[in-house]
């Protein structure tokens, strides 16, 4: 009988791969949370964010404006607190909006450049979606008019369980305030949205 061995060497080989792995996945989780939140951002307030203060007469969580017909304050599903924002199409394909108008303060002027973004505003939203046949965007416009631009995020589609949709636009010193709208259509299925944010990021460019 003639006995096998295998050199250290050639054992230590063959570790490489195991011991890169851990690291392989760590450096993939870091990027991750990296995207999620950025260690410079500044958070800017933004009123009734999570949808939670609701108007008993009028059931509206402003200063929010809801679609009529299709949008309502949702008491039973939320991703954080007690509500959300729930859009239902039972029909007919249908567009809407649920739109909030954001004063945003002053960022610091560009060297030398006027009206030139010294950072990035992004703004995100937590989306849910059930049966969902349309799409959801985060659309925002810039004030004041007279200079105003169009931002539109990437589409979301079908259903899924809460997935943050975000947006990122130049943050320039002439902007005073930001409409901020969730745009959705479809003709089926229910849409929900819940933990709205807005963020300033110093220097970096969308």
């Amino acid at each position: 009988m003639t006995a096998s061995f295998s050199s250290p060497l050639s054992r230590t080989r063959s570790l490489v791969p195991m011991l890169l792995l851990p690291m392989t996945l760590l450096t993939l989780a870091a990027h991750c949370l990296a995207a999620e939140s950025d260690s410079s951002a500044t958070p800017i307030t933004l009123p009734n964010a999570s949808f939670e203060e609701v108007d008993p007469s009028t059931r509206k969580p402003a200063p929010w404006n809801l679609p009529a017909g299709i949008g309502s304050v949702d008491d039973t599903v939320a991703r954080t607190g007690k509500r959300s924002v729930k859009i239902c199409f039972k029909g007919p394909r249908e567009s809407g909006m649920v739109v909030a108008m954001i004063p945003v303060p002053p960022v610091p002027p560009a060297p030398q450049i006027s009206n030139t973004a010294t950072g990035t505003y992004r703004l995100s939203v937590y989306v849910r979606s059930l049966d969902f046949d349309g799409q959801v965007q985060l659309h925002v416009f810039t004030y004041p008019a007279s200079t105003g631009k169009n931002y539109l995020s990437d589409t979301l589609t079908g259903t899924g369980d809460w997935r943050r949709l975000t947006l990122d636009i130049p943050a320039q010193q002439s902007i005073q305030s930001l409409q901020v709208r969730l745009n959705v259509g479809g003709s089926w299925g229910q849409v929900w949205f819940d933990d709205a944010s807005i963020e300033y990021l110093p220097g970096k460019q969308p």
